[in-house]
């Protein structure tokens, strides 16, 4: 699952995000949208991070008790 959230997002591109755009708006404010996009380019921007994050959070995941 965390590879291919990370595959996912480094299949993306400014044309993927323009084409989503108005589907996004309705669901969403400008402002939301705006959000989802800034926060969209950082990860594309640093994929190794995202990856870093990924991996933290399923170890955490994988030792908590259910609840």
């Amino acid at each position: 699952m965390k590879q291919w959230v990370i595959q996912k997002n480094l299949q993306t591109d400014e044309e993927w995000l323009k084409q989503k755009e108005k589907v996004f708006i309705t669901l969403i404010s400008r402002q939301g949208f705006d959000s989802f996009k800034k926060t969209i380019k950082w990860l594309w921007a640093n994929p190794e991070e995202v990856s870093k994050a990924i991996k933290v959070t399923w170890s955490i995941v994988a030792k908590s008790e259910p609840l």
